[in-house]
């Protein structure tokens, strides 16, 4: 009785009752062929998700070179077949927008001199609904209006087709209509007009249709962005489209489709980080790689004091004034409305260092 006594009674696999209420979790650590530690069960070996960590992680490391200063424009799908789709709630086009507003935010965090724009594809046409911006204030201003247009849809007009052509100049932007990647990766390509030969252009597709109904040849516009150096990446969610796969693949950019709204915030974050770049610059006459380099400016905070705001033209007593011409902005980063210096700040610089030295 003694030899008991501080005990409670024994099991069958003479284990304590306490011992019953705690799970065994180091039982499942196992060790694999390579001698490292794996833990079995939903992450263990085998597992889909050990195998979506393995696939992401080269087993080789090969230093590459990215750029810093990467040339953005986001092509949102706002046609009836997004807006319709309810396998997604509340709708295919509600959960890629607010999948973007985290998307530009994280974006920008991670680039911060990098340039983005949005455009929305609707009514067989597209639309820039935000010119290349160098802050998420104004991407988020568009996509917020995108929200609007969506909560103001009919369903019944857009199952219909008569939604107005929303997309037209001058008007208000309608979501509705079919979806045209030809007009989409033109728009795209016109808002990267200005983009200078060293910055990189990139086009995000995010499209929640299975089809496209174009009026011109999508090869030639493929050629196109070939041609200009748009690299395009596609994220659907509706399944695979053979024309945006193929879009992704000549421009060497990557297609994806997203399973559910979770899945979709993974595959946008993959485009945080800047793509390799495939020629830096131009050999030298001694054989030395020439990089074209760009001048930036840090710009004074001026506080108190009045001065010109541009591009909206009212006196402000607080601003950013360029070094070279002191004509004063709104916010860093940016490019000055008068020289056209490139405005940054020392901590945007920093925060960019990972990109400009990588980790060998």
């Amino acid at each position: 009785m003694s030899e008991k006594r501080g005990r409670e009674a024994e099991t069958p696999d003479d284990e304590y009752q306490w011992e019953r209420q705690y799970e065994r979790s180091w039982d499942t650590v196992q060790e694999d062929a390579a001698g490292r530690l794996v833990v079995g069960g939903a992450c263990g070996e085998g597992s889909t998700e050990w195998k979506r960590r393995a696939s992401a992680r080269p087993s080789v490391f090969t230093p590459s070179r990215r750029g810093l200063l990467r040339h953005l424009v986001v092509v949102l799908d706002c046609s009836a077949a997004p807006a319709l789709a309810r396998d997604l709630p509340p709708s295919r086009l509600t959960v890629a927008t607010l999948a973007l507003q985290a998307f530009v935010a994280g974006f920008f965090a991670a680039n911060p001199v990098a340039s983005v724009a949005l455009v929305a594809a609707s009514h067989g046409t597209a639309r820039t609904l935000a010119r290349l911006t160098n802050g998420p204030r104004t991407i988020l201003s568009a996509l917020a209006e995108v929200e609007v247009a969506d909560a103001n849809a009919d369903a019944e007009a857009l199952a219909a087709g008569d939604s107005g052509a929303g997309a037209g100049a001058g008007r208000a932007f309608a979501v509705g209509g079919d979806f045209s990647i030809v007009a989409a990766v033109t728009e795209a390509l016109g808002a990267l007009d200005s983009v200078p030969s060293y910055g990189k252009k990139e086009a995000l597709l995010v499209t929640g249709s299975i089809a496209t109904k174009d009026g011109s040849d999508v090869g030639a516009v493929i050629r196109s962005a070939v041609d200009r150096r748009m690299l395009v990446s596609v994220v659907s969610l509706a399944g695979e489209m053979h024309v945006c796969k193929r879009l992704a693949e000549e421009t060497s950019g990557g297609f994806a489709a997203a399973l559910h709204a979770a899945h979709l915030a993974e595959l946008l974050e993959a485009h945080f980080e800047p793509p390799e770049l495939d020629d830096v610059g131009a050999a030298g006459p001694n054989g030395e790689e020439r990089v074209p380099m760009e001048q930036v400016g840090f710009p004074r905070l001026a506080v108190g004091e009045a001065g010109m705001l541009l591009p909206e033209h009212r006196l402000t007593g607080e601003g950013f004034d360029c070094p070279r011409c002191k004509c004063r902005c709104g916010d860093v980063p940016s490019r000055c409305r008068v020289c056209g210096l490139r405005l940054m700040s020392a901590a945007h610089l920093a925060r960019s260092y990972h990109h400009i030295f990588p980790a060998m």
